[in-house]
């Protein structure tokens, strides 16, 4: 059995490949000297693992990829944790998007009435 924090690590680059459609370390698959020597390379600044603009459109999201991809395991949050920050991050993200529609929907009304 995995550890936890392996598990948050694994989980983390999954939730980051399913917002932005990208591998944090990239391709081709680390057997060649040179894609090793680029991750490791990467690795030594790995803010990069969760900058992306798409990020930015889910509340919360970058942080918990911080968390899930710090170097100390016993420091990344449990499977728990992530569950419940997605749960909240995606609410409050389909919250937004739904008050944006309501408010260009009633803009729209406006527009017609005013015909």
């Amino acid at each position: 059995m995995l550890e936890k924090s392996t598990n948050a690590s694994s989980l983390g680059i999954l939730i980051r490949y399913c917002i932005t459609g990208g591998l944090p370390l990239g391709y081709p698959p680390a057997d060649s000297h040179e894609a090793k020597s680029a991750i490791r390379n990467r690795l030594r600044n790995p803010g990069f693992l969760w900058e992306s603009t798409k990020l930015d459109e889910v509340p919360n999201i970058k942080e918990l990829l911080a968390k899930c991809f710090i170097a100390k395991g016993s420091a990344r949050p449990t499977l728990v944790d992530i569950g419940q920050t997605i749960l909240i991050s995606f609410t409050t993200l389909t919250y937004e998007l739904s008050v944006r529609a309501i408010q260009s929907v009633e803009n729209d009304a406006e527009k017609v009435m005013e015909i």
